[in-house]
């Protein structure tokens, strides 16, 4: 049996942006991108995602709610 690859054990991208958002670990958009290039996401995949408009207010929303907590 093989084993499985990283990117079959990594959760969906939009999954992981509001995992990150809700965490607090994340003070943005920006850091959220970070993190999720160091983490295997592809920088395309990121950018489209991140760059829809609102995608990323309600992200930076949640990051600024988590940041309060």
């Amino acid at each position: 049996m093989l084993e499985a690859s990283v990117f079959d054990r990594q959760p969906a991208l939009p999954k992981r942006a509001y995992q990150l958002a809700r965490s607090g670990s994340c003070k943005g958009v920006l850091q959220i991108s970070r993190r999720l290039m160091s983490e295997g996401y592809s920088s395309i995949s990121i950018d489209d995602y991140l760059g829809l408009p609102s995608i990323s207010a309600d992200l930076a929303y949640i990051c600024d709610i988590a940041d309060r907590r």
